[in-house]
């Protein structure tokens, strides 16, 4: 797929792994819009991506994704369904509130759902074009302390098999990408374990657009997915060695 001079909406752009994302898809020739629910780091990274056009957007909620899809659906040739949340949660404490597991879930899975359901009948009218899910190695051995996060980039990867599998006809190519560990301000409580810098995880996404390789794994996730087929309890086991 040749992405110079399309069109990028990247939820969750204004930080993190979406801000390299952005960067990227600028650097490859691509005009590129952000969403996001902080304007003042949306207009941090405008500061930071060349000509990069952001958006405030809520994507839990309908009104505020379908005013999004009003004003650039038409544009759009890319959709990267990146933003997230992650919350560590003790589901038996009595601190963990049901109303912020279901905040996760509104924003990570829901939100998703409501980007695709909004962008995807102009994405179909498109003489080539793409969705890119990001979901996590945590969708194949989960991080005990975040359960409802790990919960949804698993029920993100079953998603996205889905919605291939229902596109294969069309023109929309449908990619999932899949980092480990990213060095960015949601990780940035876990330690002993090695990060990937973003900007590596933004460059595995170009090139495997560029090749239409459609699972992307960078660093640590190729073997987390591995470990999760041929040795799940031993995976497990070592990566929530120091979890309580």
């Amino acid at each position: 797929m040749k992405i110079s001079g399309l069109t990028v909406l990247i939820s969750g752009g204004g930080a993190g792994i979406g801000l390299s994302l952005a960067q990227a898809f600028a650097k490859a020739g691509c005009k590129v819009i952000i969403c996001g629910r902080n304007a003042d780091t949306l207009q941090k990274a405008r500061s930071e991506v060349p000509d990069v056009v952001a958006a405030q957007c809520d994507i839990a909620s309908q009104e505020s994704v379908r005013a999004l899809a009003d004003m650039f659906a038409k544009q759009v040739d890319i959709l990267v369904n990146n933003a997230s949340i992650s919350q560590v949660i003790d589901l038996a404490a009595p601190s963990a509130t049901v109303e912020d597991q279901i905040a996760e879930v509104d924003i990570n899975l829901l939100g998703m759902l409501r980007m695709m359901h909004a962008f995807l009948p102009s994405l179909l009218k498109k003489p080539e074009s793409a969705i890119v899910n990001v979901s996590s190695a945590l969708a194949f051995i989960p991080s005990a302390d975040r359960p409802v996060y790990c919960a949804t980039k698993a029920a993100t990867h079953s998603l996205t098999l889905s919605l291939r599998h229902q596109l294969r006809g069309t023109k929309v190519k449908v990619f999932e990408l899949m980092p480990p560990w990213t060095d960015t301000p949601m990780a940035a409580q876990v330690r002993g374990v090695p990060k990937l810098a973003p900007e590596k995880v933004a460059a595995a996404l170009i090139e495997a657009i560029s090749t239409d390789r459609y699972e992307i794994t960078p660093g640590l996730s190729r073997a987390t997915k591995l470990m999760s087929r041929f040795a799940p309890a031993f995976g497990f086991s070592q990566l929530n060695k120091t979890v309580r």
